[in-house]
């Protein structure tokens, strides 16, 4: 079983096809049940973007209520646009907590999509990136034909951006600065894929009623006019969606 977690696409992507090619099933962690995770079988794969230089939290709360046989194997790649700082060395903790045992942790650059503050890639840069999916399925089916344990290690800066980065993130991932342009078509869309529930369309559209959400960037980014903005760094910026997800 591979589960995965994605916002725009690219850690879905990637779970899609590592899971077609190693014949095995794909399932989103927000489809997940509460309560304890029953994962059966000889390997556990997780795919998953880098939020701040660290895991995101729908995967940190699903990894905590998994239990694993010490004969079950774990594995996971990440997805990041920009630097995985030292993302992977926490996942290999919260893979080793799952009393399972850890294969390996690989990191992965795809299109990046936190447009408030990193410019997304154009069309063609995309492409480009997008194109490497089907190596990097053949470099985690080779690791795990491999018997040898391959875990990350970091330089001491990244782990001093993934240390700094939880708390930047706690802080900054309020929702004020959400709000719709003259574009917005009260299609729903935003509140339909908001994993937080923290959009409600009313009358006059889209209104963010959480003080804080995720910042997992999928209203912004899959608003089919292009309509959400987040304050006014994200005005006239290209948004980012995986055509995993294009409707």
């Amino acid at each position: 079983m591979i589960l995965y977690y994605s916002a725009t696409g690219n850690s879905m992507q990637l779970a899609l096809r590592a899971a077609e090619r190693l014949g095995t099933a794909a399932v989103d962690i927000m489809s997940l049940p509460e309560g304890d995770i029953d994962v059966g079988g000889d390997t556990l794969g997780i795919v998953c973007p880098v939020w701040f230089y660290n895991v995101p939290p729908p995967v940190v709360d699903a990894l905590s209520r998994i239990r694993l046989r010490e004969d079950q194997q774990v594995w996971a790649a990440i997805t990041c646009g920009t630097t995985p700082a030292a993302c992977a060395i926490r996942m290999r903790r919260l893979l080793e907590d799952t009393g399972g045992s850890p294969r390996f942790v690989m990191t992965y650059r795809m299109p990046e999509n936190y447009i408030p503050l990193f410019k997304a890639p154009s069309e063609e840069e995309c492409q480009i990136m997008l194109s490497e999916v089907d190596g990097y399925v053949d470099e985690i089916r080779e690791e795990l034909m491999l018997q040898d344990v391959l875990l990350p290690r970091s330089a001491p800066f990244a782990r001093l951006l993934t240390v700094c980065g939880r708390p930047v993130y706690d802080i900054i991932r309020n929702t004020r600065k959400f709000r719709t342009d003259g574009r917005c078509t009260s299609c729903g869309l935003c509140e339909e894929i908001c994993p937080v529930n923290a959009i409600e369309v009313k009358d006059d559209g889209p209104v963010w009623t959480k003080d804080k959400c995720w910042h997992c960037m999928a209203c912004i980014n899959r608003c089919p006019s292009e309509a959400i903005q987040y304050g006014k760094r994200t005005e006239g910026r290209r948004r980012y969606e995986n055509p995993v997800l294009r409707r």
